[in-house]
């Protein structure tokens, strides 16, 4: 599984000022991203398959964000959704990173 590049994809909706919009919760999720992937050998392979199965899935969320948003450009659901399925996998992400820390 390769790296995402979240942070290029959420800065051009233009929130770039406040953290709980896309282009921060991506450059987080980016942060933590690094931090897990780098804690990938020392994982046991099953629960390192089971949090690489977890990041496709929640990747692939993000990446439906942007279509979910023009089917529905008055839904307000559809405009959260990058902002929701960014702050899942930073907490996935950290979740895993805690983990880790303490194995």
């Amino acid at each position: 599984m390769r790296p995402t590049r979240l942070a290029s994809f959420a800065g051009s909706t233009g929130f770039t000022r406040c953290p709980s919009k896309p282009a921060a919760l991506a450059r987080a999720v980016n942060d933590v991203e690094q931090v897990v992937r780098a804690s990938y050998p020392q994982m046991n392979p099953s629960a390192r398959a089971g949090v690489q199965q977890s990041l496709a899935a929640l990747d692939r969320a993000i990446a439906q964000a942007p279509q979910r948003e023009r089917a529905a450009p008055d839904d307000p659901r559809a405009a959260r959704y990058l902002t929701g399925a960014l702050r899942k996998k930073l907490q996935v992400l950290r979740t895993v990173q805690n983990l880790t820390q303490r194995s």
